[in-house]
């Protein structure tokens, strides 16, 4: 059965995925356009070399299966019910990662991996404190810590995250505690200067 915890899950991932997509896409784009401009000047369509998929079965797998689901939702006349519905958010969740997962493969196929500099850019900033501010791992979105099913996307990876949102979590109590306290003296002065008078 679907919970909202592997709706969250997924949407790490497809996150994750769309932010190694946007970093690659662009050079591989460069890369297929330089190569386009290499031809003898006819466009590459003229020879049917670009009529087809590519040679690559796992493209039309991902298109069936997405035209497979469409059609599941345009023939289901019947109201689902909240498990159904979290099963097809799911289902499509997957179904876009696995597409974004291909894009990336490809990109990889026509251009260089990502860079130094990118992949400086995709690391994890820490949690702030002096033994977190060396973290190598990937900034990922976290699912937010009050459970309404956001995502914060500060640049932070999960572990960083959740040392981060419990750190501010109890500097806010802290902060709290203290506006109490000081509400509380300031109540007490009140009082006792109107004894006073």
């Amino acid at each position: 059965m679907t919970t909202p915890r592997d709706i969250n899950q997924a949407m790490t991932l497809h996150s994750h995925l769309t932010t190694l997509a946007r970093m690659r896409l662009p050079a591989a784009v460069i890369q297929i356009t330089r190569e386009t401009g290499e031809l003898d000047g006819y466009p590459s369509i003229a020879s049917g070399a670009d009529t087809g998929r590519g040679g690559h079965s796992e493209d039309s797998v991902v298109d069936r299966t997405v035209q497979a689901r469409l059609a599941r939702n345009k023939a289901d006349s019947v109201a689902l019910g909240p498990t159904a519905k979290l099963d097809e958010l799911l289902d499509l969740l997957v179904t876009a990662n696995r597409a974004l997962d291909l894009l990336v493969k490809e990109c990889d196929r026509h251009a260089p991996g990502l860079t130094r500099s990118d992949i400086d850019r995709l690391r994890c900033i820490g949690t702030g404190n002096p033994d977190g501010a060396t973290c190598t791992q990937i900034a990922t979105p976290r699912p937010h810590p009050n459970g309404n099913g956001s995502l914060i996307d500060d640049g932070r990876c999960l572990d960083c995250g959740r040392t981060h949102d419990a750190e501010e979590r109890a500097r806010q109590e802290q902060a709290a505690e203290e506006r109490r306290r000081r509400a509380e003296q300031a109540a007490y002065m009140r009082e006792y200067r109107k004894a006073r008078r």
